[in-house]
C-alpha cells in the first residue's frame, strides 16, 4: 500500500514537472519569436518604404502612358516595358484595373508604414 502511494505521488510529481518544463519551453519559444519579430521590424519598414516608392512610380507611369499595342491575351501579372521604355497596356479596362490595383497597394503601404514606425518606437527603451 505504501509503495503504491509513493509510486502514485512520484508519477504525479513527474507529470507536474513535465508540464512545467513544457510551459517553460512554450514561454521561451514565444519570447524568441517576439524578439525575432522586433529585430525584423526595421527591415520590414525599409521594404515597405521601397515598395511604396516603386508602386508610386509605377502608378505615375501607368497614368501617364498611352497604350500603343492591343493584345487579346490577358494582362500579365506585372508591368512590362517595350523597347522605348513605355508601358504596354492591353485595353482601357485592363489599364484601369491596373491603376486601381496599384492605388490599393499604395493605400495599404501608407497605412502599414506608420504602424511599423510606431511599433519600432514602442520597442525602443
Amino acid at each position: 500500500m505504501l509503495a503504491e502511494e509513493r509510486a502514485r505521488r512520484d508519477a504525479e510529481l513527474r507529470k507536474k514537472e513535465a508540464e512545467a518544463e513544457a510551459e517553460r519551453l512554450r514561454n521561451e519559444t514565444a519570447k524568441r519569436e517576439r524578439e525575432a519579430e522586433i529585430a525584423a521590424l526595421p527591415g520590414k519598414l525599409a521594404a515597405a518604404k521601397q515598395a511604396l516608392e516603386t508602386a508610386q512610380d509605377k502608378l505615375s507611369k501607368v497614368k501617364a502612358s498611352k497604350s500603343r499595342y492591343v493584345y487579346r491575351e490577358p494582362t500579365p501579372p506585372d508591368d512590362y516595358f517595350d523597347a522605348g521604355g513605355k508601358y504596354i497596356f492591353y485595353t482601357a479596362a485592363q489599364k484601369a484595373a491596373r491603376t486601381t490595383a496599384l492605388q490599393k497597394d499604395i493605400d495599404r503601404l501608407l497605412a502599414e508604414i506608420p504602424d511599423l514606425e510606431m511599433r519600432i518606437k514602442a520597442t525602443k527603451p
